[in-house]
């Protein structure tokens, strides 16, 4: 299991370019495959992949080559099969060097091509490359268990197990797809081959790539169907069958040299599991979650007891869940609105502290029959398209997509898979099953449980989807899959009612959802004050945020509007506001390295990092300020200046509205307060540094042990000598410049940057963070927020800034200039903040939707 990428250059590129790009991989997908960084590097191309290690963990990295070298593969899966696959290819003398199923795919396609992957029985995604003919193939598993992305322009041709790793190359081409936004609106995921990029895409389930250097080819190995079959064995023959298939299934999928476990909701499929796992002789661990005030804990508790499992259950709060919301919409890598995965992300950080490997049931009621909706839909008064509209919206799919996009009249592409899929099924029942298992299936049930699962670098496994139990499935009669009694997974039923409880049998499909409303009912600001920070940005153009500002406000009033509805439009605007400018254009290289940008635009000195100051190096400064202005180490700090008198009528008027205490003219907006409350707690009894302190009013509320404030204008330094110097023993208030800091080096436990990147020319950032670094001891803290529009009279924050409502673009230049992220505090929206306030902007006097403080620590 784990995660590969790579990008073939047509023209000429230097070799450290491709290193950086390794390099830049290696961090992008490094939760994926934490074990082991393996690339292999050409002249214009490099394939990498990130390990998981599971299978043959001692000689199993990747690449692995052809014993002449010159084809290698870099794979992501799991090959249940894959001795099978080998067993031939020994007898033949292959020279084989690991045991692992990764060499058996590519020796197995080296002697009988692309035949090979249908007989692949697992979940994959893989690069396969030839140095002789110059190309390469790329390929994902029939069910899309494992996801893959590509992009090509005129420069390059790129490839990645997530869609981040290529939206953080620079200069690609992020023109957004409409009709991916349509995909989305119906759905609640997008259907391949359509991302929301134009440029980028997913590869289809059951696909093959071909790529020769110049242009790309694709063909399909397999394709997804049900059918009746044309003889009908015995009901008891076809139990027996299943019998067989499924401990095979279970028996094959627990291969590995890790802890493996079982996701265990008490429901049929995954109890059906448990059985066979148990009946195999392994003793593993099963893990079950829920709400305290619903959950399924007493049926998972059965079989966990019955089969002598070691169990866990975990019981999380409606609060929790809403606590990571935020990151498990950034592990998801792009929108998709299914609220359960959140609960799954719960469950894995437990699950990763004993194993690497889970067992889950997913594919049972897509093979079975199990959904509801299947049942309801075949009504003998609905005609065939009846019955796969009332099949279509009781899976909570939405025909109005187009009322929330700008084109009213978008051709409907969403349903470019019926003709395929349902059409052309030979029962309406065979034709919903087709349809879900070329669309929900790889793209949002498969997709989701990926991404969660290898954020938190587990492998999760799925039964269900065998091989052999697909192609078992695909030809059992409908009578087998919903009984004349209209019972659901019938002929898993009669397999399993002497294996498993009778409480199992009999009770009804319960499965585990998590109810939005948990999320929205906190949501109504951010949600308004999100849509307004996108009109701006390129997906207004595709969006219409007028009409879904309307649908929100009209939910919030109570009106009678779907909730998933409305959820699933809070993760798509949640995700360009806050999760894309995460991702866009994050690979920075250094500025020597020019020939990543492929001949096309230059990169722009905002997305570059400047070169890092060695250790030793000396930090420019202007002529003899510092001894000038020098900050003693102990408290006894002081400045060689004459003290300034504070003249009211040198008061800068538009930054200071609001009166201060003491009768004065400055005040801390509440922002202002909450951040600095914020700070407080890196503040004890340390020496803090407050830089563009303004008139130095943190000094009355930071409990430090000294507090010094550094602000470029004179009158507002004078006057915090005049009001505060009285009263606050341990404050010293200094003129002076942040590129330029009066200050000793390694004097400072924690520096407070609030509100002052946007002062400065973007040039000057490097020296701005080189002067924080000197004066931060090792361990120290730097707290910075947002930059913030405040007009365009001031500095260099126009309203395009390239750093406005970018602060995870900020924070990564942070990281790369030798910071460590120690953790982000957001505060307008009101969550996690100290104050569940919403400024009204009187009391704001700014125009950002949100603020981001972020907590950084230099390194010890």
């Amino acid at each position: 299991m784990c995660g590969i990428a790579g990008i073939y250059f047509k023209h000429d590129v230097s070799h450290e370019t491709l290193t950086h790009l390794g390099d830049y991989f290696s961090s992008s997908l490094k939760h994926r495959g934490p074990d082991n960084f393996g690339v292999h590097v050409g002249t214009r191309f490099i394939f990498a992949n990130l390990r998981l290690a599971i299978v043959d963990r001692s000689s199993g990295n990747q690449p692995i080559y052809s014993p002449n070298g010159r084809q290698g593969i870099v794979f992501n899966g799991e090959i249940y099969n894959w001795e099978a696959l080998r067993k031939p290819l020994e007898n033949n003398d292959y020279p084989f060097k690991t045991h692992s199923d990764t060499e058996s795919i590519l020796a197995a396609y080296l002697v009988n091509g692309e035949s090979i992957f249908e007989q692949l029985n697992g979940m994959f995604a893989a690069c396969i490359w030839n140095e002789d003919t110059n190309s390469f193939v790329l390929v994902r598993d029939r069910f899309g268990s494992k996801p893959l992305y590509i992009y090509e322009d005129s420069n390059f041709f790129a490839f990645a197990s997530e869609i981040k790793t290529l939206l953080g190359l620079p200069n690609i081409d992020a023109t957004l797809n409409p009709f991916a936004f349509q995909d989305y609106l119906t759905y609640r995921y997008v259907l391949a081959p359509n991302t929301f990029f134009q440029r980028i895409e997913k590869l289809s389930s059951g696909c093959v790539l071909h790529f020769d250097g110049n242009q790309q080819r694709k063909s399909y190995f397999t394709e997804i169907s049900m059918q009746e079959p044309e003889d009908k064995l015995t009901p008891d023959a076809y139990i027996e069958e299943l019998d067989s298939i499924l401990e095979k299934a279970v028996r094959s999928q627990l291969m590995g040299e890790v802890p493996i476990g079982l996701l265990l909701s008490g429901g049929l499929d995954s109890s059906s599991i448990a059985y066979y796992m148990q009946n195999t002789g392994v003793n593993l661990k099963a893990y079950s979650i829920g709400f305290p005030e619903i959950n399924e804990f007493a049926f998972s508790r059965d079989i966990a007891r019955q089969f002598g499992f070691e169990y866990m259950e975990v019981s999380m709060t409606q609060e929790e869940l809403f606590a990571g919301m935020d990151a498990n919409i950034l592990r998801l890598d792009e929108p998709m609105a299914d609220p359960a995965c959140f609960a799954l992300s719960r469950l894995c950080q437990d699950i990763r502290k004993d194993v690497t490997v889970v067992l889950s049931g997913e594919g049972g009621d897509e093979m079975f029959a199990g959904y509801n909706q299947y049942l309801n839909a075949l009504n003998p008064e609905l005609n065939r398209e009846q019955c796969f509209a009332h099949y279509f919206y009781q899976s909570s799919n939405y025909d109005d997509a187009n009322a929330w996009l700008k084109n009213k009249n978008l051709p409907p592409q969403f349903l470019r898979f019926k003709s395929n899929a349902y059409d052309s099924a030979d029962t309406a029942l065979n034709g919903m099953l087709t349809f879900d298992l070329q669309t929900w299936m790889p793209e949002n049930l498969m997709m989701k449980a990926d991404k969660i699962l290898m954020a938190h670098s587990l492998e999760g496994r799925y039964p269900f989807l065998d091989l052999e139990l697909y192609r078992f499935a695909s030809r059992l009669p409908q009578d087998m899959k919903l009984a004349p009694d209209q019972s659901r997974k019938h002929i898993l039923v009669k397999l399993m009612e002497n294996k498993l409880p009778k409480s199992i049998i009999e009770r009804p499909k319960m499965g585990f959802s998590v109810p939005p409303i948990f999320f929205l009912q906190h949501l109504q600001a951010r949600f308004l004050t999100t849509l307004e920070s996108l009109r701006s940005q390129p997906v207004a153009d595709i969006l219409d945020l007028d009409a879904i500002s309307t649908l929100v406000k009209d939910f919030y009033s109570g009106k009678p509007i779907p909730v998933f509805k409305v959820w699933n439009i809070f993760v798509l605007v949640d995700w360009f506001a806050r999760v894309y400018p995460l991702y866009i254009n994050s690979y920075n290289p250094e500025p020597k390295n020019a020939d990543i940008n492929c001949g096309a635009i230059p990169i722009p000195t905002s997305q570059l990092t400047a070169p890092r100051p060695s250790e030793n190096q000396a930090v420019p400064q202007s002529e003899n300020y510092r001894e000038k202005h020098i900050m003693q180490t102990d408290d006894t700090a002081t400045t060689s200046e004459q003290p300034v008198a504070f003249d009211f009528n040198k008061v800068d008027e538009e930054e200071h509205l609001i009166p201060r205490p003491y009768g004065t003219l400055q005040t801390l907006n509440l922002d202002h307060l909450h951040r600095y409350a914020f700070a407080k707690s890196f503040c004890f009894n340390a020496n803090v540094l407050d830089a563009a302190m303004g008139c130095g009013y943190a000094s009355l509320i930071l409990n430090c042990k000294h507090y010094t404030g550094i602000d470029i204008d004179p009158n507002m330094v004078a006057f915090a000598n005049q009001q505060y110097s009285p009263i606050i023993q341990n404050a010293t208030y200094m003129q002076g410049s942040v590129l330029d800091l009066p200050i000793a080096s390694g004097s400072i436990d924690t520096f407070i940057s609030f509100e002052t990147i946007e002062h400065i020319q973007l040039e000057e950032l490097s020296l701005y963070l080189a002067e924080a670094k000197r004066v931060l001891r090792p361990g120290g803290t730097f707290l910075c927020s947002t930059p913030i529009y405040r007009g365009e009279a001031y500095g260099v924050l126009a309203k395009y800034h390239p750093y406005e409502f970018q602060y995870n673009h900020f924070c990564s230049v942070l990281i790369n200039n030798g910071f460590q992220l120690h953790e982000t505090w957001y505060q307008w929206p009101p969550y996690y903040t100290i104050q569940s306030i919403v400024p009204r902007f009187e009391q704001t006097q700014q125009m950002a939707p949100f603020i981001v403080v972020g907590v950084f620590k230099i390194p010890t």
